[in-house]
């Protein structure tokens, strides 16, 4: 249990209190005064908390209506993530590493737990990416599919979240200091790695999905401060 003596730890208190009361998704939280009886703490303390809940998109409220519990999103947690970080290009290369080191992390059991289904989803992915790179289009939305099908199989909400701010900052920031992005290599890369998943050669996984993630840290590079900036 969190110490409540600690500046702003009462609040965390109680929003895992709160996030305990076992409400499923759509349901009514009881009322302010309940909550502060039930869990011994004063109304102001229990509106922040409520606050803090509805800021991440678990509790929606509207007004001279009760409060509604909606649950952790990791799409909606992502949002609120990418707006609190602001669009900078470190925050992308921030957001970035995680996702990096998550995916690494995860191949062997992504390769484990392949089914048929996730293999035609990203088949498909992968021939609308390689079409688009054709004809010389972009095709971020299906590269972001592409990686949220291949591992939506590990189950990790807190990854799911931070994958969905990257992207959405992603969107937002251009490419620095690199030339234009030859997307049918691009396109090939995914293609590869999907294959050695499939086929589950792990250390092939790796070393196709590290290449896939050096090309993306190129394109992520900070462009230099001007002399004399500050």
């Amino acid at each position: 249990m969190s110490d409540k003596n600690a500046p702003g730890d009462s609040v965390l208190w109680l929003v895992e209190r709160i996030a305990d009361l076992g409400l499923a998704d759509g349901m009514y939280l009881p009322s302010e005064a309940e909550l502060a009886q039930a869990m011994h703490a004063g109304r102001p303390q229990v509106r922040e908390a409520l606050q803090v809940l509805e800021s991440f998109g678990a509790v929606r409220a509207r007004q001279g209506a009760r409060r509604v519990w909606l649950g952790f999103d990791p799409a909606i947690f992502g949002l609120h993530l990418s707006a609190a970080l602001g669009s900078s290009e470190r925050s992308v290369q921030e957001l970035f590493e995680i996702r990096h080191a998550f995916e690494s992390t995860h191949v062997a059991e992504v390769a484990a737990r392949m089914t048929l289904s996730q293999e035609d989803e990203l088949r498909r992915t992968v021939a609308t990416m390689t079409k688009a790179a054709r004809r010389g289009d972009s095709f971020a939305e299906a590269d972001e599919r592409f990686h949220r099908i291949l591992f939506s199989s590990v189950e990790n909400r807190l990854f799911e979240g931070i994958s969905a701010a990257f992207w959405r900052l992603h969107s937002r920031i251009p490419a620095a200091n690199v030339e234009e992005e030859d997307l049918g290599s691009v396109a090939t890369m995914h293609a590869r790695i999907l294959e050695s998943i499939v086929t589950r050669d792990i250390r092939l996984a790796s070393h196709e999905l590290d290449a896939h993630f050096w090309g993306v840290r190129r394109r992520l590079q900070v462009r230099p401060e001007p002399l004399g900036a500050h």
